[in-house]
């Protein structure tokens, strides 16, 4: 396989499996503090963004951020991980000459 493509695969990969432990983390979270607590969460959130809704330029706005920012992390992570399987590729083709 080209590196690129491990590169990319492992991108995915660490990117999802961080959302993963965030929502591992949320769950865990919520399940050691009660039903209660959540849903007195829940009821909060609910008063503070779906009766007052942002105006949709500013929601389209923060999620075109968010998006551009999730796509850098992964561009990064791609260019890293491209960068030291290079690397290793290219050490271990000097060791074989």
């Amino acid at each position: 396989m080209r590196t690129k493509t491990i590169s990319e695969l492992f991108s995915v990969a660490t990117i999802g499996s961080l959302f993963g432990l965030s929502l591992n983390a949320s769950h865990l979270k919520w399940h050691n503090l009660g039903r209660e607590a959540f849903l007195a969460h829940e009821s909060q959130y609910f008063d503070k963004t779906y009766l007052n809704p942002a105006p949709a330029v500013r929601i389209t706005f923060v999620w075109f951020l968010t998006a551009l920012f999730i796509y850098a992390i992964h561009r990064c992570i791609v260019f890293g991980a491209d960068w030291i399987l290079r690397a290793i590729s290219l050490k271990n083709a000097v060791k074989q000459e």
